[in-house]
């Protein structure tokens, strides 16, 4: 078994030299095809080149016209406006459904819930909170707004599931 051992490993330190021996021919050879560098001829010095034309490729192109037009000037509020006389709402009750810090946020959800619904819509400013409050109906009893809140909840609950019941002050 020894003697196996033995004649295995001298197989394969035999077959390395080998391949070992092959790679460095192989180098040897590639470097023996290039002419050493004493060889080597020079060009003339006079060189004849003859230039061809640039190439011109063509891209594809966008025609952008641009206009110089004035942008809008934006003021800031400083004051919120009084509202107007007509937003005092006629009844006892009202509801509720969105208090805003800006007026067109406020103008804008008034709007959505005039054609919704075929009630008074008001806006009014909270002097204390500096808020647009925006409340819908004429209602005399704190039931009836309930009843109408409720239905609206029903109608629209991702829109109006946070509408409440508001006593307006008379005036």
């Amino acid at each position: 078994m020894k003697h196996l051992l033995r004649f295995s490993i001298m197989l394969s330190v035999a077959a390395s030299l080998f391949f070992i021996g092959c790679s460095s021919s192989e180098q040897t050879a590639d470097k023996q095809e290039t002419p050493p560098p004493a060889e080597v001829k020079k060009a003339p010095e006079a060189v004849i080149v003859k230039e061809e034309p640039p190439v011109v490729k063509k891209i594809d192109t966008v025609n952008v016209d641009i206009q110089n037009q004035q942008k809008p000037v934006y003021e800031p509020t400083l004051t919120p406006p009084p509202p107007p006389e007509n937003q005092i709402p006629a009844g006892k009750y009202s509801v509720q459904i969105g208090a805003y810090k800006m007026p067109d946020n406020a103008d804008r959800i008034a709007s959505l819930a005039k054609e919704r619904f075929n009630l008074n819509v008001y806006t009014s400013v909270d002097k204390v909170d500096n808020l647009y409050k925006v409340m819908i109906g004429d209602f005399n009893s704190k039931d009836e707004a309930r009843i109408f809140r409720d239905e609206m909840a029903r109608q629209f609950p991702s829109d109006y599931k946070d509408a409440w019941v508001s006593e307006n002050s008379q005036k």
